[in-house]
């Protein structure tokens, strides 16, 4: 399975009403982020790839403490020289479908008010990320 299809998985398993603090949405934030690695790759696109990285690990720092022991992704897997090209598109995909999952907790009923206030938090950035892609 390539990295692309990972990113692929990831996003389908994001389904309504998912929740914004579950393990299926960390690790589909992890897979994002580790994405942004393929900036070592892309000659042209590096800084739209670096800024996207920046703002998606802006997004976990908001989640990590109450997210960090929910697991890590092995080190190994990480997007190849062949996916450079076709990457972009996937992951606007993934960073859309978790931009929705945190508004939708943001406006919904669940969680503390403050809870719901970082979601939201997470979501503008997640905006901000999927903006700087290539």
């Amino acid at each position: 399975m390539t990295f692309t299809d990972r990113i692929t998985n990831a996003r389908r398993a994001l389904t309504e009403g998912a929740d914004p603090d579950g393990p299926d949405t960390w690790q589909a934030l992890l897979l994002a982020h580790r994405a942004a690695a393929v900036a070592a790759y892309a000659t042209d696109t590096a800084p739209r790839w670096g800024r996207y990285g920046q703002a998606i690990a802006d997004a976990i720092a908001h989640l990590a403490p109450p997210l960090a022991d929910t697991g890590m992704l092995p080190a190994e897997l990480r997007p190849a020289l062949a996916d450079v090209n076709r990457l972009a598109d996937p992951v606007r995909a993934l960073v859309q479908r978790l931009a929705d999952v945190f508004t939708a907790g943001a406006e919904g009923e669940t969680g503390t008010p403050w809870r719901r206030l970082i979601w939201a938090q997470v979501a503008h950035r997640l905006d901000d990320a999927r903006r700087d892609l290539p």
